[in-house]
């Protein structure tokens, strides 16, 4: 091989192999940041079931707070009225019953906005971008899904308090088809019928299911 081949190898080897290092370097970096990450120092510690129960914690964290921000803006305006009025409307027959009651007034809100935010959403894109549609959390349609769901979760669980709580149920679900797909929410008189129906049948539901017996409840509601 002759001396100038020999050197120009040579040196192409040595850009190659500094290259390579240059290009090895973040690689490195990441590697040694990615191993040393509280979750797969985890792994290194417990072992691989560790690993599959952190990814379940932050994949079902994650999921409990998009339903959060779906409801975010209405605990001080809907959640907590509701559930002052109701506990002392019905009145709350034991720590167990308003422990339902508010689950059944959240659940029955996220309906709700799931429903409203799934058509504002360019709205909500500038004021709102934090919520779950604008801010890519979740789709249009994913939303639309969940909406549908819940209204059969909704009125399946609200079947097990009676036949009352069941159309308290309805009776929301109908209100939101109002506002959201008939128009509702357009016409300002139009608009405050369907708040008055909503905070009417969350208060019924809610009343229904704090107070002492089912059947009993519609007399003290009134």
């Amino acid at each position: 091989m002759p001396f100038t081949k020999l050197i120009s190898s040579k040196r192409l080897c040595r850009y190659v192999c500094r290259h390579m290092a240059r290009k090895a370097t973040p690689l490195r970096e990441k590697r040694k940041a990615f191993e040393t990450s509280p979750l797969m120092i985890g792994v290194f510690r417990k072992g691989m079931p560790h690993f599959y129960q952190r990814l379940k914690h932050l994949y079902i964290s994650s999921h409990i707070h998009t339903v959060m921000l779906f409801t975010w803006t209405d605990y001080k305006t809907i959640f907590l009225p509701i559930t002052s009025f109701a506990s002392a409307t019905a009145p709350v027959h034991s720590l167990s019953n308003l422990m339902q009651g508010c689950i059944w007034i959240w659940f029955h809100l996220i309906l709700c906005n799931v429903s409203n935010q799934a058509r504002a959403k360019e709205e909500d894109a500038v004021n709102r971008p934090w919520r779950p549609i604008p801010s890519g959390r979740i789709t249009v349609r994913q939303a639309v899904v969940l909406r549908w769901f819940l209204v059969i979760f909704c009125a399946t669980w609200s079947a097990t308090y009676g036949a009352g709580t069941v159309m308290a149920t309805l009776g929301l679900v109908t209100v939101t088809v109002l506002y959201d797909e008939a128009g509702f929410s357009n016409g300002p008189f139009t608009k405050n019928l369907c708040n008055v129906g909503g905070y009417t049948a969350f208060e019924v539901g809610a009343t229904r299911i704090m107070g002492t017996a089912a059947t009993s409840l519609p007399s003290a509601a009134t």
